[in-house]
């Protein structure tokens, strides 16, 4: 009893400083954003909603709430043509350069970044109609970036945070004969949860 006890109060000593400094930075991006909104600062405004929407956290709606308004930016900028593209091409890869940086063991929201690769795709197949140039070598723009963002993108297995892991099950058996089997599995799990919250939770 006591052994469970104290995992539970050791992990929360673990995760919530982490838990709560990751929902506190997030939150206040998500006011920075909403300051510069107020002053016009659009620019300014894109780059604190990114910061927002790396600092995610499961209990938290601070990143979901930064990237439904990135994606409103660029469908509002690319509404108005040729002016705001480049202010819509901005959102959609912030919201993009978001989603997966904080993407540990997958996405958040699979169906959000395959929309931001789309507008993205769009703008730059504009750009290269503008220009008068076609990398895709076909004519056909937007599918050939489409593609190429959308493999860029594919997900791999976390392999950094599997090492940590494994080297803190290896060091919990290094520990064998030096401690009891409850304190190793104590130690044990606090270095696998700590693992895993870093690798979550790192701002990208």
């Amino acid at each position: 009893m006591w052994t469970a006890v104290w995992t539970v109060v050791v992990a929360l000593g673990v995760l919530g400083p982490l838990l709560g400094r990751a929902a506190w930075e997030g939150r206040g991006a998500l006011d920075q954003a909403a300051l510069a909104a107020a002053e016009g600062r659009v620019d300014r405004e894109i780059m604190e909603l990114g910061r927002a929407a790396r600092w995610r956290v499961p209990f938290a709606d601070h990143d979901e709430a930064a990237l439904a308004r990135l994606m409103a930016i660029a469908a509002e900028a690319e509404r108005g043509g040729e002016a705001g593209s480049q202010t819509a091409l901005t959102a959609y890869r912030e919201a993009r350069g978001a989603l997966l940086a904080s993407a540990a063991w997958g996405v958040a929201d699979p169906d959000l970044l395959d929309a931001a690769n789309q507008g993205i795709a769009r703008l730059m197949a504009a750009q290269e109609q503008m220009f008068g140039t076609d990398l895709s070598g076909t004519g056909t723009a937007e599918a050939y970036h489409l593609g190429l963002l959308r493999q860029a993108g594919e997900q791999r297995p976390p392999w950094p945070a599997l090492a940590v892991v494994a080297a803190a099950l290896s060091l919990g058996l290094a520990l064998r004969g030096r401690s009891s089997r409850s304190a190793r599995w104590v130690w044990g799990a606090l270095a696998v949860l700590g693992a895993l919250a870093t690798w979550a939770l790192r701002p990208g």
